[in-house]
């Protein structure tokens, strides 16, 4: 994320769960299950109120709460500063075996996308099951 106004950072990462890959037509797909804990600091700007401030610091922790969840958001008003674990899902894709992977993140929002580049039943399983 490149944005001069928000400093963040992953804190750590932690690997919950790895399914068995399973072969379909050519390629190999695992399922990974994680979080990421992660700071998000807003640098203050001059010409913010303190009521400015409070609204985005509000909304911020609306849009957040939305997206993670409300027991997955902190905020911190002394130092400006969030607190987030995101609870994620990827597809992990192998067309040589195995050897080499590449990682798709799922998201219910792209269903569109994921149904291009993944097989049905992988999308069908992990959007309806998510």
């Amino acid at each position: 994320m490149s944005n001069e106004q928000v400093k963040v950072a992953i804190l750590d990462m932690e690997l919950l769960n790895i399914s068995t890959p399973e072969m379909i037509d050519s390629c190999y797909y695992s399922e990974l299950r994680y979080t990421t804990n992660m700071s998000m600091v807003f640098i203050p700007q001059e010409t913010e109120t303190k009521e400015q401030k409070e609204t985005r610091s509000t909304r911020t922790v609306a849009a957040l709460a939305n997206t993670f969840g409300s027991n997955n958001v902190q905020y911190n008003a002394e130092k400006d500063q969030f607190s987030v674990i995101a609870r994620k899902k990827s597809i992990a894709i192998s067309s040589n075996k195995g050897r080499d992977w590449k990682f798709i993140n799922i998201d219910g929002a792209q269903r569109l996308i994921l149904e291009k580049v993944l097989p049905k039943e992988i999308v069908e399983r992990e959007l309806d099951y998510n």
